[in-house]
């Protein structure tokens, strides 16, 4: 063992050992990693530094600015938007959709913003349903990670193992070159949820309890960002693509303004009782003492002034009232889904109703008028339902009260009116909602967004251009139709991930100089390849699988993709058939809610233990690994 290679074992063991114990950020020991590269000689700068020009580095920064145009031009929310609608109440759908269109989605876009933009709609929808959260989260990030081995860009570390494949003069793989395998893949993690979910998964989550008192239960989505995880995209995305809120723990509004237990969310169902008659012959202000604040029809908001006004199916109702008026009604008319209680605390709301904290400016144009006198409910879409002066709040007639300076004000409205609602000049923001992640402006430009990304692929596929290329010019194309500014695409970058993979992606080169891969692959060879080339991908597949469970599976890349090459050119096969072991290995992220983002994000909206994530992951990982290894040697056969 040479003087270089002792270094580099050490390098990468301290590096190692720093990820495992999160003692330092991950993406400051992929720097120190560069620069113990550099300063130790292993590497010349310009080889040290080489990964901040790579290709896969290019390639992921441009992919996330793409899909970042994607949710915010509103292609993403279309499709979750499609599947509240074809679910409808049939439970066996909601599982299938919920899991396979965000294992599809993620084979293309950012595997986070996939599963985050996804979350609020299966919340929904399981409220709706009577099932747990619990049954569908996890399920769903499962998928997301599954759907990664679909195509090259689904995951950075596929485009890292494709590089460096590259360089070795190995023969790369296509755009689509184990797309049957992410196939068979995401089919099986599928079945898998279905047929063993409900012994595996928990029973507990979100999901309010649907008898008829209405008693809401907490979201408790206050989950990861995802910004320092694998394919994390930036801190925003993490959250359903927002802007952010203020720091630290927000404000509980309804427990502010002391609206608990006194504002729900209702939905018509279509066999309910209550369709086809009007406010005023169901009596849901006169007999239940309950008050209609909004309608939405159709994703369309209306404003009830008038008592004649008729209940139609599938309308989603804002009621204020005392939960046992509440309990009257639902017991009085079946149908009546009651959702619980909107909660703009929640980072992952399922609600389509949202809330905004404002204070009344001195100086203000507002001071000495009343909201309906400002016709503040027609010009913004949104209702004053409290008010808060001299260190209490008032909230009976909050619109027709003259507002004094300092007068705190609870606004509610549609989510996306809320979002979007500009306060200034006459009002100032106390706790300010976070943006729509698809501003209703952009979705416009939905069509042209997707052409951008459609046509990336085609010239990818067809490998008109290298991916690094076709991505960076669909990454212009976004900020040059307007859905990005060039601002908002430097966000869209989770720069710790570049940062992780271009300081690491050196390693790669240095295991190879020195010697160490070669030194790793015979040992490999000696010990399992005796037993034959099967043997030697299932050594690389789980050790692929252990090491992805608490390191960013690009530094997996790095590291095991090396040494499957040499491991291959030793046995005399093409190497394909080992780097696809990494590549699958290093996405079977199941066991822990720390692996990924993705399922971290799930973790606190399902309520999800880590007992959790070992009891429904291992018969996955196990599944996983199974598949790569009956379907792996036919595409890419080891002899």
């Amino acid at each position: 063992m040479n003087a270089d290679t002792i270094i580099i074992f050490s390098i990468l063991g301290v590096a190692i050992l720093f990820f495992i114990t999160e003692w330092l950020r991950a993406d400051l020991v992929a720097v120190l990693v560069t620069v113990a590269l550099a300063v130790s000689g292993v590497l010349k700068p310009e080889e040290a530094f080489s990964g901040f020009a790579s290709n896969a580095v290019i390639a992921i920064a441009s992919l996330l600015v793409i899909g970042a145009g994607l949710v915010r031009s509103g292609v993403v929310k279309w499709l979750a938007d499609r599947i509240q609608s074809l679910v409808k109440g049939n439970r066996f759908l909601l599982k299938t959709f919920s899991t396979g269109i965000p294992g599809v989605l993620s084979g293309f876009i950012n595997i986070v913003a996939a599963v985050a933009i996804f979350i609020p709609a299966v919340l929904r929808l399981a409220r709706q349903n009577d099932m747990q959260p619990s049954k569908l989260l996890l399920p769903m990030a499962a998928t997301g990670l599954a759907g990664a081995n679909l195509t090259l860009i689904g995951a950075s570390h596929n485009l890292v193992v494709n590089d460096l494949l590259k360089e070795s003069g190995a023969d790369a793989f296509g755009f689509f070159g184990f797309t049957l395998l992410g196939a068979a893949i995401v089919v099986s993690v599928m079945v898998y949820h279905l047929l063993l979910g409900k012994w595996l998964l928990p029973e507990h989550g979100s999901n309010p309890d649907h008898g008829s008192n209405g008693s809401n239960g907490s979201n408790g989505s206050n989950g990861s960002d995802g910004s320092d995880g694998s394919d994390g995209s930036n801190g925003s995305n993490g959250s359903n693509g927002s802007d952010g809120n203020s720091d630290g723990e927000e404000e509980n509004l309804l427990e502010t303004y002391q609206m608990e237990e006194r504002l729900w969310e209702v939905v018509v169902r279509r066999e309910s009782s209550a369709v086809g008659k009007s406010v005023n012959e169901i009596g849901i202000g006169e007999k239940y003492g309950l008050s209609v604040i909004m309608v939405i029809r159709n994703r369309e908001q209306i404003s009830v002034e008038d008592a004649d006004f008729t209940l139609e199916a599938e309308d989603v109702l804002a009621l204020g009232g005392r939960s046992e008026r509440l309990h009257a009604l639902t017991r009085d008319y079946d149908g009546l889904r009651v959702m619980g209680q909107p909660d703009p605390s929640e980072e992952f709301s399922w609600s389509l109703f949202d809330m905004v904290d404002l204070v009344v400016p001195p100086r203000s144009e507002a001071i000495g008028k009343t909201l309906r006198e400002m016709d503040f409910r027609k010009k913004t879409g949104l209702t004053g339902i409290a008010i808060w002066r001299n260190g209490r709040p008032y909230r009976t007639d909050a619109r027709d009260r003259t507002l004094e300076p300092g007068d705190g004000l609870l606004l509610f409205g549609d989510r996306e009116d809320v979002r979007e609602f500009k306060p200034e000049p006459d009002f100032l923001c106390i706790n300010r909602p976070v943006r729509e992640s698809s501003p209703p402006e952009l979705r416009h430009l939905g069509p042209f967004a997707l052409a951008i990304f459609m046509a990336v692929i085609v010239v990818a596929a067809m490998d008109w251009l290298s991916i690094a290329v076709a991505a960076l010019f669909g990454a212009a194309a976004m900020i040059l139709i307007r859905v990005l500014t060039p601002a908002k695409a430097y966000e869209s970058i989770d720069w710790r991930t570049i940062v992780l993979v271009a300081g690491m992606y050196p390693i790669g080169t240095a295991l190879e100089k020195s010697g160490a891969a070669s030194q790793i692959a015979t040992l490999l060879t000696d010990s399992i390849g005796a037993y034959g080339p099967l043997a030697l991908m299932a050594a690389i597949a789980l050790l692929s699988i252990l090491l992805t469970q608490a390191m960013h599976n690009a530094v997996v890349a790095v590291i095991m993709t090396p040494v499957a090459i040499q491991s291959a050119n030793a046995m005399n096969f093409d190497p394909k058939g080992l780097a696809i072991a990494v590549i699958v290995g290093a996405s079977a992220t199941f066991l822990l809610p720390v692996g990924h983002p993705a399922v971290m994000l799930v973790q606190e909206p399902g309520g999800y233990t880590t007992r959790d994530y070992l009891k429904f992951g291992i018969g996955l990982v196990i599944l996983v690994f199974g598949v790569l290894m009956g379907i792996a040697p036919l595409l890419w056969p080891l002899q």
